[in-house]
């Protein structure tokens, strides 16, 4: 494990810990859905509120949802490179598998739609599929312009319906 590097002594203040503090259940739902599951959504999270603690001096005052949102982000495609680099396990030794549930595999195939798109298309359907922001509250968090949502949001759901409905023909032509 690495150190930690400090780079301010000073610790943050009360406001910033509580508007970190606020802003926490709504970043658990962000990063179970980045990193794919509950407990590696944690752990996304968990290392956001570090890296947002050792930086606050960073934090400008405004949006600290966009800010702490651009962290997780950023780890999570950290994380997500690395991870494309380790040498997948062995899988034969498993006798039995199990019938996978049919909520548990359209689940996984959307989660693979998703993982698919760019990022910039993904953060913006999560904010507005799965958190519920507006589109206003979408460009004010992620500080583009709402034409820029509007067009990414539209877009990012044409890539999802394409990607499912073209793994539905290959899986019904295998």
């Amino acid at each position: 494990m690495r150190p930690v590097r400090q780079t301010c002594c000073a610790a943050p203040d009360p406001q910033f810990e509580a508007e970190v503090l606020a802003a926490m259940p709504r970043l658990r739902r962000i990063a179970a859905a980045l990193a794919g599951s509950a407990s590696d959504g944690e752990d996304l999270l968990q290392d956001t509120v570090l890296m947002a603690l050792q930086r606050h001096h960073q934090w400008h005052g405004e949006n600290i949802g966009g800010w702490l949102y651009t962290i997780m982000l950023h780890l999570n495609a950290n994380a997500r490179r690395h991870r494309d680099t380790l040498p997948l396990l062995a899988l034969d030794g498993i006798e039995d598998w199990g019938e996978p549930q049919p909520d548990a595999l359209m689940r996984a195939r959307l989660i693979n739609a998703l993982e698919a798109l760019a990022p910039d298309f993904r953060e913006v359907v999560l904010l507005h599929d799965v958190e519920g922001y507006g589109y206003e509250d979408i460009a004010e968090k992620l500080s583009i312009p709402l034409g820029t949502v509007m067009s990414r949001l539209h877009r990012a759901k044409r890539h999802l319906a394409e990607g499912l409905v073209g793994e539905a023909s290959e899986r019904g032509n295998a």
